[in-house]
């Protein structure tokens, strides 16, 4: 299931939240860069729900969300990204007469005492919460709403709480992948740091749902893509990737080479000496680090090729 964004209507009091103007763009500013992080580099859905109110909260006297949107000192690029979002609301929106809707009307959520809705709504949806960081309370990755029992929202009111739920985020895009076809179409969208050899779309493809290699394919990708995000230098460290990562021995490359050399996206052939175990039927993923690009080219995905020892 894909993860949508859900404002949490708390951090916008008391109204105004602050007596400064200038603190009110720092905020906003933060609260956009936020968004940005959680959908360009985290995958986030683009789309944000609140109450119908939200565009007339006060972040200053007489400096409402609305006029923000039109204030001449406010960064244009800022504006652009937030009109860049999906914005719905009323909160449930697309959910009317359903087991959600019912489930929110029934359900009394509380936070630290106080009845919330937003973060409520981020619960039942498992959605990321997120927050003005208008106050310490909201600078977590986590906060616990009671319903009446506890429990735990993924929130975010700065960028770096995105990385203190990449976990959970990524556990959620892996889920979102219904087959082999469906990583395969979406693949720019979810591995837009991996570059795929056209002979690995049949590969991929014949991964039907129920298929149990699906998903250690489909961890072992995500975790090459988490490696090409954080990639800053011009080395590449097999270590740092999760998983059993080995290259062949030079008795299998003077044999079988040509079972690893495949044909690349931009004509050329290279070889590809580079493998992840999947450890489930012998199943291999052979890559290629591109350092230059911090990119990773994915060349074969399927059982073990023969070596120089069987």
């Amino acid at each position: 299931m894909e993860i949508e964004m859900v404002f949490n209507e708390l951090s916008a009091l008391p109204q105004p939240i602050t007596n400064n103007i200038h603190t009110a763009r720092q905020w906003m500013s933060t609260f956009i860069q936020t968004t940005v992080s959680a959908t360009a580099k985290f995958k986030v859905k683009r789309v944000l729900r609140f109450e119908p109110e939200f565009f007339n909260m006060l972040l200053a006297p007489d400096y409402s969300l609305s006029i923000w949107l039109n204030d001449k000192q406010v960064d244009r690029e800022e504006k652009r990204r937030w009109t860049s979002l999906q914005t719905k609301y009323p909160i449930l929106v697309g959910f009317e007469e359903t087991k959600t809707e019912n489930q929110y009307l029934l359900s009394n959520f509380s936070y630290q005492g106080n009845p919330v809705y937003g973060l409520g709504i981020a619960y039942l949806l498992d959605a990321l919460a997120l927050s003005i960081n208008s106050d310490q309370q909201w600078d977590t990755c986590q906060l616990a709403i009671q319903t009446p029992q506890t429990v735990i929202v993924h929130h975010a009111s700065q960028p770096n709480h995105l990385q203190e739920n990449s976990n959970w985020i990524e556990e959620h895009l892996r889920q979102s992948v219904c087959d082999g076809t469906d990583l395969w179409n979406r693949r720019q969208e979810l591995l837009p740091n991996l570059i795929f050899c056209e002979s690995v779309e049949k590969q991929l493809r014949v991964l039907q749902s129920g298929n149990p290699l699906l998903h250690p394919v489909v961890k072992q990708l995500f975790e090459f893509e988490r490696y090409c995000q954080d990639w800053t230098d011009n080395k590449f460290d097999k270590t740092k990737i999760l998983g059993h990562c080995s290259g062949e021995s030079e008795s299998t490359l003077n044999k079988y080479g040509e079972t690893r050399t495949f044909l690349c996206p931009d004509g050329q052939w290279r070889l590809f000496e580079l493998h992840a175990k999947l450890g489930l039927n012998a199943w291999r993923i052979h890559f290629l680090p591109q350092p230059e690009s911090h990119t990773i080219i994915i060349g074969y995905i399927g059982s073990h090729l023969l070596t120089a020892t069987g």
